[in-house]
């Protein structure tokens, strides 16, 4: 972890890693999380001296930071004085929730680099999440009526049962509207 900022709906976190993440590894991310929070794991801080906390292997980042005494996070549940079977346990001065379910969804919005060496990503969570969520359904809900027909069903979810329906297989409509998409919006044709 290299630096971060947690409000109530969003966070920003930048992390040390040697190119732009994958797609694919953003959602594997956003899975990983999402998990996390659905398990409606219990969040607890304690307050101690520093040296006890990193005696219990908690890892102080940003040293500097820190006084003599530190507010340890756990989430999940472990023994108390060590890191084993905890989600996470770390130094933190924030306000959390008590269970990880109050936050509710989590989905990374953007990633970016920040210097050489260092990304960024901005998530949301909560109700800014699901806002961000109905909007993109709202975008591919007009696209659908644009096209004339509705969007296939998003990744992971079988989209043979919808064969037939189109006339054409709905995965090849799928590439053909996102085609236009692309070629119509990024090249500007």
């Amino acid at each position: 972890q290299q630096g971060s900022l947690v409000a109530p709906d969003r966070l920003r976190f930048d992390f040390s890693h040697f190119q732009a993440c994958t797609p694919e590894e953003l959602r594997q991310v956003e899975a990983i999380v999402n998990q996390h929070i659905l398990a409606d794991w219990p969040v607890s801080s304690a307050l101690m001296p520093l040296r006890e906390a990193k005696e219990m292997g908690v890892t102080a980042v940003f040293d500097e930071k820190y006084g003599a005494e530190v507010r340890v996070v756990s989430i999940g549940q472990g023994d108390a004085r060590s890191l084993d079977h905890w989600v996470s346990r770390e130094l933190c001065g924030g306000t959390h929730l008590d269970h990880t379910s109050q936050a509710g969804m989590f989905l990374i919005v953007k990633e970016e680099s920040v210097q050489s060496g260092i990304r960024r990503i901005y998530a949301v969570v909560g109700n800014k999440a699901l806002a961000y969520v109905v909007a993109a359904r709202q975008a591919v809900d007009w696209l659908g009526s644009h096209y004339k027909r509705p969007m296939p069903s998003p990744a992971g979810i079988d989209l043979s049962v919808l064969d037939g329906q189109y006339g054409s297989s709905a995965a090849e409509w799928r590439d053909e509207v996102l085609g236009n998409i692309f070629k119509n919006f990024c090249i500007g044709k």
